[in-house]
């Protein structure tokens, strides 16, 4: 500032005014609030963070950090996030546990201001479908005198990952009826468990 007066004698002095952001970020997890998925799908969330000017724009979000926390049964648990990018969050296929419901917490924290915000998403895992499988098809046909092996070993528990599904785990019962040329609850074929295997028996037609 210069002030002058009548005599053309002028002085100045300066005064440094220092800004100091103040503001929270302001944070958003894309998507519905509660949501539901299977454990043999891909979790995939996305945020919007942003801090606000004076002129209410959004600003740059590089002055933003983000942490990712999830809790279930009221816990805190740590799970292996597969996303690079900070502002996502990813768990890969069978992460999940089935029948749980996940509270996954999203905290956004100006670097300037040091002022945070949350969010948080809810996710129920919800129970998958055993699936019953025999080899070759639904249609097989077998000659008198000869036999045929069904094979069940393709089954599979959709909330199970495939390379830890466990057989002996599960029952597996063969049944047979005859429905043409008319329906009989019994029907005649022999069916025989094959030795040493759970999901595979031998069909034998009976003369």
């Amino acid at each position: 500032m210069s002030l002058c007066n009548f005599l053309q004698q002028c002085g100045s002095a300066s005064h440094r005014i220092t800004i100091i952001d103040t503001t929270a970020p302001t944070v958003s997890i894309l998507g519905n609030k509660y949501r539901s998925m299977l454990s043999s799908q891909v979790l995939a969330l996305s945020s919007n963070a942003y801090v606000a000017s004076c002129s209410e724009e959004q600003q740059s979000n590089a002055v933003l950090s983000y942490e990712w926390n999830v809790n279930v049964d009221g816990l805190s648990v740590v799970l292996p996030q597969e996303s690079r990018d900070a502002s996502k969050y990813r768990l890969a296929t069978y992460t999940l546990t089935a029948l749980k419901t996940y509270t996954i917490q999203l905290t956004v924290t100006n670097t300037v201001s040091s002022l945070s915000s949350n969010t948080e998403t809810l996710v129920y895992v919800t129970r998958g479908s055993l699936v019953a499988v025999i080899s070759k098809g639904q249609a097989q046909s077998v000659r008198l005198g000869d036999s045929l092996t069904l094979d069940a070993s393709s089954s599979y528990d959709e909330d199970v990952k495939p390379s830890q599904f466990d057989v002996s785990a599960y029952d597996y019962t063969f049944s047979c009826v005859q429905t043409a040329p008319v329906f009989n609850s019994s029907c005649g074929l022999q069916l025989v468990p094959v030795f040493g295997s759970r999901n595979k028996v031998t069909v034998i037609p009976q003369a």
